[in-house]
This record gives structure tokens, C-alpha cells and sequence, in this order.
């Protein structure tokens, strides 16, 4: 903060041989050290990343993708959420959402872990004839899974009967 200058005697230049110069007269204003930073310079900083975040989801959301870079599309792509419907050997039915970049192995996981079924005895088939889901692929590898759309699941395999079925 700038204190003003009347508040201080004025200064007179002394040259280079020492003498003092009349003619240069000048008044200094003392301000605050550059190393103390104010809370309010803080917020310019978050209003700045802030608007860069506001700036970059506006982007998205107006379908900008020509201007992403590829990394960029494929990471968009890849954490777009999808909701996922099992339809169980024993009839019963689960559903959760996931993203469209994780693998086969992960949904054959949460199977497991709310069956009980070990993931070695799983075959997940999607429905409409496609074949087996395969496990080192994702969900991006199948172009027919929309992710603005449910996914049916079916899942085939042997269900231990100790598991007491699906959880609703």
C-alpha cells in the first residue's frame, strides 16, 4: 500500500560527486515489499484457473473436438461414463456405472465381487449377438456400446450357490 508522499520529507538527489543537486528534487512513495503476498492477489490467481476451467469445459460442451488434440479426445472419450445392466445366470440383474475406458477385466471384477462368481468362470456377452467380451480390451473397443445409452450385459457361467445371488 502506497503511502502519500506528504506523509514523507522529500528526498533530494545527490550527484555523483556527492553534492547535492536542487534541481532534481524528487518524491519517493514507499510501497509494499514484493515478497509479502495478499490474500487478494491469491484470488486472481484461482479466479484465473477458474475461468481456464470454465473456459476449457465451455469448449467441450460446444463440441470443439477438431480443436483438442488427439491425447485430449481419447482421454474425453475414455472417462465418458456408461451405465452398465448384467443380466445374471440366476435371473437376477445388476447395474453400475462405468467408464468407457476401463477393460472387460474390470466389469468381470465387479461381477466378483457382487456374486461371488470368480472371474475365470465369467463369459460376458453383449446383447444383440455380439460376441464374447474379451479381457485385455475395453469398452471404447466396441463401437456398438453407446455411452448416452444403457448397456445389457449377459453373463454366463456357473454361480456359487454359498453367494446368496446378486445384491439389489
Amino acid at each position: 500500500m502506497a503511502a502519500e508522499a506528504k506523509d514523507f520529507p522529500e528526498a533530494k538527489d545527490e550527484g555523483k560527486d556527492g553534492s547535492d543537486d536542487e534541481s532534481s528534487d524528487r518524491e519517493y512513495d514507499i510501497v509494499a515489499d514484493a515478497k509479502i503476498s495478499s490474500p487478494s492477489s491469491r484470488k486472481g490467481l484461482a479466479i484465473d484457473i477458474g475461468a481456464a476451467l470454465e473456459a476449457a469445459a465451455e469448449r467441450q460442451s460446444l463440441g470443439a473436438k477438431l480443436e483438442m488434440t488427439e491425447e485430449e479426445r481419447i482421454v474425453a472419450a475414455a472417462s465418458q461414463p456408461v451405465r452398465c445392466l448384467f443380466d445374471l445366470p440366476d435371473g437376477s440383474q445388476v447395474e453400475y456405472e462405468f467408464q468407457m475406458g476401463q477393460s472387460v477385466e474390470v466389469l468381470k471384477a465387479f461381477v466378483r465381487e457382487e456374486t461371488g462368481m470368480e472371474i475365470h468362470q465369467q463369459s460376458l456377452f453383449l446383447e444383440g449377438g455380439a460376441g464374447p467380451l474379451l479381457d485385455p480390451l475395453s469398452l471404447l473397443d466396441y463401437p456398438q456400446i453407446n455411452p448416452r445409452e444403457e448397456v445389457l450385459i449377459r453373463v454366463e457361467g456357473e454361480m456359487d450357490g454359498d453367494c446368496g445371488g446378486a445384491k439389489k
